[in-house]
């Protein structure tokens, strides 16, 4: 399984012959993807119509949705704290979430965001890097 990142969504949302839609949907016709509730809350609101708000929905829903893990508060919060310590600044609360949730359940994450590989490169995150 692989978590697909908010801003890898977007990609396949706007265009799935974009480079990051095409493995976004080929990781879905491979019944290889799950999600995460903060994920749904950021790609949901964004919808330019109820309708297509309702589509996004349904279509994340139906997909694995991976549970926050009890202590989610303080491995953000560590996580934060050892970047911050390592220099690496600007890495927000809901890319640690994500990262947090995924290194909990053990799932590589698959992402456009810059702070995914800085989680990564000093914090051991999995990424699913196709490229």
């Amino acid at each position: 399984m692989v978590l697909i990142d908010t801003s890898a969504w977007i990609d396949f949302f706007r265009d799935a012959s974009s480079p990051y839609g095409q493995i976004v949907d080929n990781l879905l016709a491979d019944d290889f993807v799950c999600t995460c509730n903060l994920v749904i809350a950021e790609l949901a609101p964004a919808a330019p119509t109820r309708r297509k708000y309702e589509e996004i929905l349904d279509s994340l829903r139906a997909l694995p949705v991976l549970g926050d893990p009890p202590d989610i508060w303080e491995r953000v919060m560590e996580a934060g704290f050892s970047l911050r310590r390592k220099g690496v600044n600007g890495v927000g609360i809901p890319d640690l979430l994500i990262a947090a949730v995924a290194g909990f359940h053990k799932v590589p994450v698959f992402s456009k965001d810059r702070h995914f590989a800085a989680i990564h490169d000093h914090l051991g995150l999995s990424l699913f890097e196709p490229f």
